[in-house]
């Protein structure tokens, strides 16, 4: 299997499941393994000022840990298999 293949398949699994759970996606990913998303306005029941405070709370949650990146948040899609743990990320975003 080709390498880009396997990034994006990864990429648009990931990127589906963020979606699915609001998540808005800041740009388009072409090739590569990062995803830019919009941080949210408001999760677990806080409105949310920054993207620094999206991913603490992201963290102490729930353990997914993204990169603030302005008033963007930027997650690296590294796993192996990402189909193995796709319930573990819908969960985490769910919670979100």
């Amino acid at each position: 299997v080709d390498v880009r293949e396997v990034y994006h398949s990864r990429l648009k699994t990931v990127s589906s499941i963020l979606k699915m759970h609001g998540m808005k996606l800041a740009v388009k990913p072409r090739a590569g393994f990062f995803l830019l998303y919009h941080c949210p306005r408001c999760a677990f029941g806080e409105i949310i000022n920054t993207a620094e405070r999206f991913n603490v709370l992201m963290i102490e949650k729930t353990g997914v840990v993204g990169v603030p990146f302005g008033k963007y948040i930027r997650y690296a899609i590294c796993a192996t298999d990402v189909m193995a743990i796709t319930t573990e990320i819908s969960a985490a975003f769910a919670s979100a």
